[in-house]
């Protein structure tokens, strides 16, 4: 063969090789021109069970050419619920979930008991009838008691009797008819509900002597307690120790109103912790009651609340912000009050004419002494805690065993006649934070003989009227501007007045004729160095006073020390 054919068969070969080619491709979708696309689906090589995972690989729908191969996770177990027990009337199967495929374990549950089942026994209790569990003695087929017949009576409650069981059904207390013979101790009547005779006692007293119910008779529904909206008005028994109680008729005793004891003769009264009140005069004039307890619950005080309670001696108070006022006013045998230190408040006439005996500097809340809070009060000793701020007018008025009293610092107003007609106060001592005036402040105060205060006073009036055993008065603040006449009226037995004033001050206190000429005498001024002889107040010799060296009082008359005395 020729060259020239040669070239001409492998030029035909070419083209033959090339339609083919071309026959595939437009089989897949691809024409002239255009690039070569596959038609791919997933389809499954090896499949995923519950245990483990399978595998897909992509395949050409077309030509059948593979591609991508990936891991399919394994599928979820099908759980079924199999019973490993089964239930009784008393205990509870259990359950498992169960795989159908591969048999793996899920959650264990239990299943509900099994219904009783009833026997020929029979049984009752004070509600119903019923049959008993042949499996477990339980209650099956209950069913309520049926009443029948008349009434009966045990003496105590009347009742029926089930005309299935023969248990007791209907069950009540005697019913007292209107008009019936009943009283704060006893009962006489005949129910009627049974036509029973009942007398006797209403309640049964605890074993050490105290009422402690709610104060309902159960067979006769006398109440020795008139209860409304959670308050106790009324207390009309005679029982005289008394636990008041937490509920009756079960709603909650909060309060005890006013009047609600007033002059009734309980002895001893512990209230519940569910009563925040007390009221006004609700144990007023109880002359026999020796006792009181307040509860954790207990707030409030009304006004007068334990007045005239002549022999009340102990008392515990353990959540109050105030004691009001007139609370123990004539209690005059009250030595033992315990009170909370949360207590910020004394009111008016609170103590008045008592003798107790408290540690008054351990209530460190206490910032006011009420007006008359102690007057007539026959303590002999008060230590003023030292967070009090206010003494009210007349607070410890007529205190005739009172000896001494030392105003803290933290007190910065004293009422008028605060200390009057205390005849046995000795000596007494106002801190620096009392300003303004002092008025009749110790009159009367007939054995008092040392005063020092420190306070910037602004003015006295009858401050020390009639204090005629009053020897010296140290007035230390710088303000003082006007004394009234009156201030030292009576004071026979003065040796001086000392006043922390200058000259210009007390030249203008002596023009309003406030001493009289004995007193004036007697007037000193502080200097730190001798003053100038023959400074002279309206023609009289100044005198002066400073200390020494050794805290002792210094006197100066006519530019000569003459006479020196212990601060």
């Amino acid at each position: 063969m020729s060259k020239r054919w040669k070239v001409w068969l492998s030029v035909l070969l070419g083209v033959l090789s090339l339609m083919a080619l071309c026959g595939v491709l437009a089989a897949c979708g691809e024409t002239e021109g255009q690039a070569h696309e596959h038609t791919y689906e997933w389809v499954t090589r090896s499949p995923a069970t519950c245990t483990a995972g399978g595998t897909e690989t992509q395949q050409c729908t077309v030509c059948g050419r593979t591609g991508e191969t990936r891991e399919v996770a394994p599928l979820a177990h099908t759980y079924k619920w199999v019973k490993l027990s089964e239930s009784t009337c008393t205990v509870k199967g259990i359950e498992k979930e169960v795989c159908s495929v591969c048999g793996a374990e899920g959650e264990t549950r239990e299943s509900d008991l099994a219904d009783h089942t009833p026997g020929t026994e029979k049984g009752h209790d004070a509600q119903s009838h019923y049959t008993v569990c042949t499996v477990c003695g339980g209650k099956t087929d209950v069913e309520p008691h049926t009443g029948s017949g008349n009434y009966l009576s045990d003496g105590n409650v009347h009742y029926r009797t089930c005309s299935v069981c023969g248990e007791r059904t209907d069950v009540g207390s005697h019913v007292a008819p209107e008009g019936a013979e009943i009283d704060a101790t006893s009962h006489n009547f005949d129910c009627t509900v049974c036509s029973a005779h009942v007398e006797g006692e209403h309640f049964t007293l605890s074993a050490n002597g105290y009422y402690e119910g709610e104060g309902v008779c159960a067979d006769c529904g006398y109440a020795i307690y008139s209860f409304h909206n959670g308050v106790i008005n009324l207390y009309r028994g005679s029982y005289t120790k008394l636990k008041l109680p937490a509920t009756i008729g079960g709603e909650p005793v909060t309060a005890i109103g006013s009047n609600a004891f007033l002059k009734s003769e309980v002895t001893e009264v512990e209230l519940s912790d569910t009563i925040a009140l007390v009221g006004e005069d609700a144990f007023a004039n109880c002359t026999s009651l020796t006792r009181i307890q307040g509860g954790s619950g207990l707030t409030t005080l009304g006004k007068t609340a334990f007045r005239g309670c002549t022999h009340l001696s102990t008392v515990t108070l353990k959540e109050l912000n105030e004691i009001g006022e007139g609370t123990f006013e004539g209690c005059t045998a009250l030595r033992q009050i315990e009170m909370p230190a949360s207590l910020t408040t004394i009111g008016r006439d609170a103590f008045s004419g008592t003798t107790v005996s408290v540690k008054w500097a351990e209530y460190p809340a206490i910032r006011e002494i009420g007006t008359a809070a102690f007057r007539g009060w026959l303590g002999t000793s008060f230590t003023f805690p030292a967070s009090v701020s206010v003494i009210g007018d007349r607070a410890f008025d007529s205190c005739t065993e009172l000896p001494l009293i030392n105003v803290p610092d933290s007190v910065i107003e004293i009422g008028s006649s605060a200390f009057e007609g205390c005849t046995s106060m000795q000596a007494a001592i106002i801190g620096y934070g009392v300003t303004g005036y002092l008025v009749s402040t110790f009159k009367g105060c007939t054995v008092l003989s040392n005063v020092t205060v420190y306070g910037n006073i602004q003015m006295l009036q009858d401050t020390f009227n009639g204090c005629s055993g009053l020897q010296s008065v140290f007035l230390y603040g710088t303000s003082l501007e006007l004394m009234h006449e009156g201030t030292f009226a009576g004071c026979t037995s003065l040796d001086g007045v000392y006043l922390n004033n200058d000259l210009a001050r007390m030249m203008s206190i002596v023009r309003n004729h406030v001493f009289d000429l004995e007193v004036l005498h007697k007037v000193y001024l502080y200097y730190e160095e001798d003053p100038y002889n023959g400074t002279t107040l309206d023609g009289m010799m100044f005198k002066a006073w400073h200390y020494d060296g050794g805290g002792n009082v210094v006197v100066w008359e006519s530019h000569s020390p003459t006479a020196s005395a212990e601060e």
